[in-house]
């Protein structure tokens, strides 16, 4: 009898290791995949910290089409409301008071205007060409993903791409 039951408590132990094992990995796997990310937003806001003298960040996005912008939003030093973009290489940074244009939940509203919306997926902010954009991924009512880039600074929807 001694021994069966320790044999279910060694049983049990082994099922426990490997359970915790399994649970650990999963976590550090989830931690090395956030590095790269978490690593561009302490960079950005470095950089936004010391060229824009952001105070307090608000938000962090990430733009990625033929180049990469990181973008964080908060107040300067001057208690104005401000974006600062980030080129991925962080040669060049651009400023603008959010008062100059539209903000997310302003694209997103946009977004609904012209399409039923499921879920939205993402949005950024970043450039094309001289342009700052707003690029938000979403879901239709169909379920069909969709990409729709907006001018920051208009609100004009500049490309729409549908049921990819």
């Amino acid at each position: 009898m001694k021994r069966t039951l320790a044999a279910k408590r060694r049983t049990r132990m082994w099922t426990i290791s490997i359970i915790l094992l399994a649970i650990l990995l999963v976590l550090g796997g989830y931690f090395k995949a956030q590095a790269p990310r978490r690593v561009a937003y302490h960079k950005t806001v470095s950089l936004a910290e010391k060229y824009a003298n952001l105070k307090k960040v608000t938000s962090f996005y990430h733009y990625n089409r033929k180049q990469t912008f990181y973008m964080v939003s908060g107040t300067n030093n001057k208690k104005e409301k401000v974006y600062v973009i980030v080129y991925h290489n962080g040669k060049k940074i651009i400023i603008y008071n959010q008062t100059d244009g539209i903000n997310a939940a302003q694209a997103k509203n946009i977004v609904k205007k012209h399409v039923t919306v499921k879920r939205f997926l993402n949005i950024g902010m970043g450039m094309q060409k001289k342009t700052p954009v707003w690029e938000i991924s979403y879901l239709n009512q169909n379920g069909n993903l969709c990409y729709d880039t907006i001018a920051f600074k208009s609100g004009q929807v500049l490309k729409s791409i549908q049921n990819i």
